[in-house]
């Protein structure tokens, strides 16, 4: 597990990446970070971590934090029309997709593959 200081910074980073992200959104709508899994996550709505699929799986919008979670190598996920994309990269790429949902598992956000 990485140092908790590297944590916090990677955290901090990822903020400055959502920030700039809404700041360049068509529409003037602000991000909303949301926890599940009893804190193990954290997700939002309206995107798609784009490629680095490793697995799929059909599950319910709620339960795609945690399908990532039983998967070992799963470090973020997408839910889509009833389906839960995991997904590991080190800087995975975000794009808007309306109704979609992604989000990381936080024990496993330092993103290494």
């Amino acid at each position: 597990m990485a140092p908790k200081s590297f944590q916090i910074r990677w955290f901090f980073w990822m903020l400055v990446a959502g920030v700039a992200w809404v700041s360049s959104a068509e529409e003037n709508q602000v991000r909303q970070y949301n926890y599940g899994d009893n804190g193990q996550t954290i997700w939002m709505w309206n995107c798609d971590w784009i490629n680095n699929d490793i697995a799929q799986k059909p599950s319910s919008a709620d339960q795609c934090g945690g399908v990532c979670i039983a998967y070992p190598n799963c470090n973020h996920f997408t839910w889509t029309n009833g389906v839960c994309y995991m997904k590991r990269a080190k800087l995975p790429t975000e794009t808007r997709r309306v109704n979609g949902i992604c989000g990381w598992v936080l024990s496993r956000a330092h993103w290494s593959s």
